[in-house]
């Protein structure tokens, strides 16, 4: 998450227009139980078509014969680590993932994968999953049987946990209710 907040913050100091569709930098992750659903949303340098199927498939393939294959030929695997603890470690309990991300140079594109290895990447023409300015925005849509990963106490865990090197704030977006008497 920090990694393409530097790198679009890097991008704008020798071209400030590139900043412009969305000044803020900033991270977000927000929690989702109606949906079983955690989403990770990021303005930074976002990712161009080609970059979502040359990049994540590396990163959903991750340990199969095909990302030996370009371990051992020298391909280009730079992006494992790159997309983050939330994205790699979100295969495990996942059923699907989706990644909508909008670079500067590129229209707003979709890159979905379900837990059989398979994904397809979309321009986007309906903004089903928002509208992305520029950066990422990721959803883990979680197995039916994983509620208690979005219980808030362990989301805020995690995030202090992994989010201790960055330079940039992680905003938690948490429902709170209170249960109030009737009488």
């Amino acid at each position: 998450m920090a990694i393409v907040l530097d790198g679009i913050r890097y991008e704008s100091i020798a071209d400030p227009e590139k900043i412009e569709a969305q000044p803020n930098l900033s991270n977000k992750m927000i929690p989702d139980r109606t949906n079983t659903s955690i989403t990770i949303e990021d303005s930074g340098i976002g990712m161009a078509k080609n970059e979502l199927i040359n990049k994540l498939d590396i990163v959903a393939n991750s340990g199969t014969e095909a990302s030996m294959d370009g371990i051992v030929t020298g391909g280009d695997i730079s992006i494992i680590g790159q997309s983050g603890v939330g994205f790699y470690t979100g295969y495990p309990v996942s059923d699907t993932i989706c990644v909508a991300s909008k670079h500067n140079d590129d229209e707003q594109c979709i890159w979905e994968a379900g837990a059989g290895g398979s994904f397809t990447v979309q321009v986007v023409t309906e903004k089903v999953y928002g509208e992305v300015k520029r950066g990422t925005k990721n959803t883990c849509y979680f197995w039916e049987a994983q509620p208690e990963l979005l219980e808030r106490r362990r989301v805020k865990d995690v995030v202090k946990k992994h989010s201790g090197f960055f330079g940039f704030f992680i905003d938690l977006f948490v429902v709170k209710s209170k249960e109030k008497e009737v009488c």
